[in-house]
């Protein structure tokens, strides 16, 4: 009950706090590179060393490097000689990068804070509405939507109008998240034409028209945002989000049509998506379904042609191969469909039997043949999931790595940095990891290649036993990657408190050293739990192929039973004609690819169910 009236009470629950300062948000790395400016500042103005710090670092910013910028951002926001400048221009424009990259890096929440600092910051900033800006964008573009909602709420701002418009978009987007149709129309609604956010609130309402079975009212959405005056000019704001959400409608303006029946429009509909965007590969696809259904077999077959030898869409290659047997099937060319479906059903029936075994095996291989993970790509949850145990995986190398640096700058002497058995070892293990992976797509090729042919039971129970022997050695090596991380935690010190400004600098270092002692036995418990939903999502990944692999080979044995029947009956109508007298369709055919049937000579070429009417 309280997660169905938590979107109900968004807006109004009290704000979340937000940080202070930066150090509140900043790591030990960027305080000690703070302290690194300060000790070796010259004698130029703050204002001025502020100004040729903030161009140095917007160089690797602006570059993609936001793992450095995000640091030395940091620094410059923590370095205690800039205090006189914390409401300046300046260092406004400083926190409003350090967000940028730290948002880059997925520190989400950190950023958020920064940005509600200077969105709420009296007197106001002159970043206020950047900052505003931005701290949409990264809502949107993380989905934690709730989480800045909340934290706007009850700020004491006077939002603007364009700032309460995107605050209903985002309450509109998260409500439909949650399920909440009605209220989400009606917050997505009120999002006036000079939002820059306008065209993605009206895509959305097509889209939740079309869950609700209103395909009229959807296509008026869709056609809101596609039928403009022309020659550049737009009856709502145009923003850099528009470009990708009018490619959006006018696919979603096609699929509406198709849906309906109306394919002549449909396919016309496909044609407006302009060549060479994104889309585009997939437009020429899906209007080769409105063709099909338009009974144009010879079009259908030269635009599938076209993508083929694109290579494009990669994960739709069986449809596209069911779907040219089908159009050849449609013009009789019964032989030219049971060689594709012959080879598609061959193909798929053979993974399917591997997949299947492999997904029956409590501790079988997961990893999928290179020809069904491009038909069957992860889901964005599953490719989260195993993304999520790999980013905590490197932050935990990471941490060891400062640490070391730490210990290492705390000895007070220049030396250089030591090569570290435990982070070579480490490096080893991962080594160990991928070649397990590598080995068992590798036998899941070699059993899909076998099938279920006969004689060929010995290799498969090889097969078997070298999977066993992979996955055991695969387990053993996350072990120990695991009591290694354990290890080289337990010997960090506990969390101590934090070095006076008088203190030395060796003193602030083992404090920070202890601070990341803390941080990384937080991850090593994160970890294990990351591990844990990463079989899960890989077992997921593995049970959803095997069920579209076998969809795939049952089609292709219809398919080919459909084209079977077809030259069954176009011999028994050949037969006939021969009876009475007459050509037979694959005779004139050939006379007249052959220009050897005099042009006099009328026929009705066979259409597979009966001869039509010469005057319709």
């Amino acid at each position: 009950m309280i997660d169905c009236l938590l979107p109900l009470v968004l807006w109004m629950a009290p704000a979340a706090p937000a940080a202070e300062g930066p150090q509140d948000f900043l790591g030990p790395q960027s305080q000690l590179a703070a302290w690194l400016l300060r000790s070796g500042r010259g004698k130029k103005a703050e204002a001025e060393r502020l100004a040729e710090t903030l161009r140095e670092i917007e160089v690797a910013y602006l570059d993609g490097n936001t793992r450095c910028a995000a640091s030395r951002y940091g620094a410059a926001a923590v370095d205690p000689s800039f205090t006189a400048l914390a409401q300046t221009p300046l260092h406004d424009n400083v926190r409003y990068y350090l967000a940028g990259a730290l948002a880059a890096q997925g520190a989400t929440g950190r950023a958020r804070e920064i940005l509600i600092g200077l969105i709420k910051r009296k007197p106001p900033s002159s970043f206020r509405a950047p900052a505003f800006r931005k701290l949409v964008d990264i809502s949107l573009h993380s989905s934690q939507l709730d989480q800045t909602l909340t934290a706007l709420h009850g700020l004491g701002v006077d939002w603007s109008d364009a700032e309460r418009a995107e605050i209903r978009y985002m309450q509109g987007k998260s409500l439909m998240a949650l399920g909440f149709a009605d209220k989400a129309a009606e917050a997505l609604g009120s999002v006036d034409r000079q939002s820059r956010l306008f065209a993605p609130a009206v895509y959305l309402l097509g889209v939740l028209a079309l869950q609700a079975g209103d395909e009229d009212k959807a296509e008026d959405q869709f056609c809101r945002l596609v039928h403009q005056p022309g020659g550049g000019r737009f009856t709502f704001f145009f923003s850099e989000r528009s470009p990708r959400v009018l490619l959006n409608a006018w696919m979603a303006l096609a699929r509406v049509r198709h849906d309906r029946g109306d394919y002549e429009c449909a396919f016309d509909t496909y044609a407006r998506v302009p060549a060479g965007t994104p889309e585009s590969a997939r437009a020429r696809y899906e209007s080769a379904w409105s063709l099909f259904r338009l009974g144009r077999m010879a079009r259908l077959r030269h635009r599938l042609g076209a993508l083929s030898g694109k290579g494009t869409l990669r994960q739709e290659q069986p449809n596209i191969e069911l779907l040219l047997a089908y159009s050849f099937i449609g013009d009789c060319l019964f032989d030219r469909a049971e060689s594709i479906l012959d080879g598609l059903e061959r193909r798929c029936a053979s993974l399917a039997g591997a997949l299947s075994v492999m997904a029956s095996s409590p501790a079988g291989s997961t990893s999928l043949p290179v020809e069904v993970s491009r038909w069957v790509p992860p889901s964005l949850e599953e490719q989260r999931s195993s993304e999520l145990a790999e980013s905590i995986e490197d932050s935990l190398q990471r941490v060891h790595w400062l640490r070391a640096e730490l210990a290492r700058s705390a000895t007070g002497m220049v030396r250089k940095a030591l090569d570290s058995p435990e982070a070579r070892l480490a490096s080893e293990l991962h080594s160990d990891l991928e070649h397990t992976r590598y080995g068992m797509q590798r036998l899941a090729e070699m059993r899909a290649a076998l099938g279920d042919a006969s004689g060929e039971q010995n290799r498969l129970r090889q097969i078997e036993q070298l999977e066993q022997q992979i996955a055991e050695a695969g387990a053993r090596a996350r072990a120990a990657l695991d009591r290694l991380n354990a290890g080289r935690l337990a010997g960090m010190p506990g969390r101590a408190r934090p070095a006076s400004g008088g203190d030395l600098p060796g003193a602030y270092l083992q404090a920070e050293i202890a601070g990341l002692a803390e941080l990384g036995r937080g991850l090593a418990a994160q970890k294990a739990r990351a591990d844990a939903l990463s079989d899960v999502a890989e077992r997921s990944h593995l049970s959803r192929a095997a069920a579209r692999v076998h969809a795939w080979a049952r089609q292709a044995k219809l398919g080919r039973i459909d084209a079977v029947m077809g030259r069954k009956q176009a011999l028994e109508t050949e037969i006939e004609n021969l009876a009475l007298g007459r050509f037979p369709m694959s005779v004139l055919r050939e006379l007249a690819e052959s220009g050897q049937l005099d042009e006099s000579y009328e026929y009705w070429p066979y259409d597979g169910e009966e001869w039509p009417d010469e005057f319709e």
